[in-house]
């Protein structure tokens, strides 16, 4: 089995395992009837439960249902180990397996390289423990801190759970929330607003680049890599606070109205979670159309290679803009801080930006057409919510019918493990070309 085939093999068995639970009676409140006007959602319990388990293992957010509502404590639990088995992804099981056998296999080790990409394959295994380490620790000092601060609105019990559980799925970017509108009533306390954001940003950077910045002192220095990582994320989250106070400064629904620190403040916050993360201090829905476009485009990239959250990730981006620019002043190679990078990256990154265009309007047809009532603008918002695997929604997906529902569950899977290593997973097997034909010129422009 090829490695694009075991990672899609591993979350396609995650999502059906997790599906099947989420769907038994056992984590649901009863009587489910009573507990929300989404208790009996289109396609049943079973299409429901496959639907939060894929939103939570492709770390998404997206839900047709009031997670805090429609499951009860044990329902919620199994959501969180989702998330958790999601954010690290394949690392998890590789890590698993390779501490069992005394080794990783090399069937693993290629695998990983898709979802990790290490420099070097040497002390792989120790890597993988090391991410995991990270990964915990960071949530639990996110929701120890978390857990103090809900201190102030809960009681103790409630509010060292909703802190763990908020933490675990703000780093992991998935963007589920206890809360039946998010974080809208914390949109005044900054202290949550800046924890939250601040784990947002430490899954969607990636492992490798948070190894670098902790090692930084030592090492006194960064690769290309976490270089294009650091400033593509700055950049876009700059534009996206730019963007927010632009556009929704003076809408009264959003964020006018608003003091000059708060429309800052939240501002940043949509800029932050519009990448990856999909939680909002600011109703979705209410948003203007030109910042919901926007928006789009900033899920669109995504978080950094590596790490927990979705899109085309911001080197393939950041790689295909050098390439343009490269092109245009007549150069051949792609050069950047006295380095060049290799022809297969800068290839690899555009079939990455081609390929994610193509699976947004392949996905956005199909779901147009099943959903022909649909404003174009909510329906694409909600694709590219699901390919970028934020979470962000218009309002639109209780009410969304099985048919639209699958889809947006492909989309979710497409864009977890990205559609190269989706299209690379459908290939029997790749072969070079034994064969070099003669060049022909086609006119193109």
């Amino acid at each position: 089995m090829s490695p694009a085939r075991k990672i899609l093999l591993f979350f396609a068995a995650s999502i059906a395992a997790g599906g099947v639970i989420l769907a038994t009676p056992f984590v649901r409140n009863v009587p489910c009837e009573l507990s929300s006007a989404a208790a009996v959602p289109a396609g049943g319990a079973l299409l429901s439960g496959i639907f939060t388990a894929a939103s939570a293992v492709c770390v998404t957010g997206l839900s047709v249902v009031n997670i805090n509502e429609y499951f009860n404590l044990g329902g919620q639990l199994v959501i969180l180990l989702l998330i958790q088995l999601g954010a690290l992804g394949y690392v998890t099981f590789a890590t698993a397996s390779g501490m069992i056998l005394g080794k990783l296999q090399v069937r693993d080790r290629m695998a990983i390289k898709e979802v990790v990409d290490p420099y070097t394959f040497e002390g792989l295994l120790t890597l993988l423990k090391r991410i995991i380490k990270m990964a915990f620790a960071i949530e639990l000092i996110g929701a120890a801190i978390l857990s103090v601060l809900f201190l102030r609105y809960f009681p103790p019990m409630k509010a060292v759970y909703y802190g763990f559980f908020h933490a675990v799925s703000a780093f992991a970017n998935a963007g589920f929330s206890l809360f039946p509108t998010s974080f809208e009533f914390f949109s005044r306390d900054y202290g949550i607003m800046a924890v939250i954001a601040a784990l947002i940003l430490s899954g969607g950077i990636g492992f490798l680049v948070l190894f670098e910045l902790f090692d930084f002192r030592r090492k006194k220095g960064l690769t290309l890599h976490a270089k294009m990582a650091l400033i593509v994320s700055v950049a876009l989250l700059v534009a996206g606070l730019a963007a927010a106070l632009l556009f929704e400064g003076s809408n009264p629904a959003s964020l006018g109205g608003r003091g000059v620190f708060e429309k800052v403040a939240n501002a940043a916050f949509l800029s932050v979670t519009s990448r990856t993360a999909g939680f909002n201090t600011v109703r979705t829905a209410a948003l203007s159309g030109t910042t919901l476009f926007f928006v789009m485009m900033l899920m669109f990239v995504g978080a950094s290679p590596g790490g927990t959250g979705g899109g085309i990730k911001t080197t393939t981006f950041g790689s295909a803009i050098l390439w343009a620019f490269a092109f245009i002043r007549g150069k051949e190679d792609v050069n950047i801080f006295n380095r060049k990078i290799p022809h297969e990256i800068v290839r690899k990154s555009g079939a990455y930006v081609m390929l994610g265009i193509a699976a947004l309007v392949i996905s956005y047809l199909t779901f147009s057409f099943v959903e022909p009532a649909l404003e174009p603008l909510q329906g694409m918002f909600e694709i590219v919510s699901a390919f970028g695997t934020v979470g962000l929604s218009a309002g639109i997906t209780p009410q969304l019918g099985a048919a639209a529902r699958v889809i947006l569950i492909l989309t979710m899977i497409t864009g977890r493990i990205g559609p190269l290593t989706l299209a690379m997973s459908a290939v029997t097997r790749q072969e070079k070309d034994l064969i070099e034909y003669p060049e022909e010129r086609v006119v193109i422009g």
